[in-house]
């Protein structure tokens, strides 16, 4: 059986587009307590980045930015599920 031969050429997928949330800066600095007993620092405001540290229960930082419910601190990223706000 002969092989079929064409001039079409290779399909090459083009990346899906992802949607990156926009970082909002806090208007006043903004204390975040940790609720959690402990509550990774990760890269970036996600799950999927590494874990660069860890702040316990009762630490207070500064929350610079904020990234859908991540918080931006500086040293890394918190989610937000995991700290009490206060202005």
């Amino acid at each position: 059986m002969p092989i079929p031969t064409g001039t079409a050429s290779p399909s090459t997928p083009s990346p899906a587009p992802s949607e990156t949330p926009t970082v909002t800066p806090t208007a006043q600095p903004t204390v975040c307590t940790v609720t959690a007993t402990a509550l990774h620092i990760r890269q970036g405001a996600g799950v999927e980045y590494a874990v660069i540290g860890w702040l316990t229960r009762g630490e207070s930082v500064s929350v610079q930015n904020q990234r859908g419910a991540w918080y931006d601190i500086g040293a890394g990223w918190i989610h937000s599920k995991y700290c009490e706000v206060k202005p």
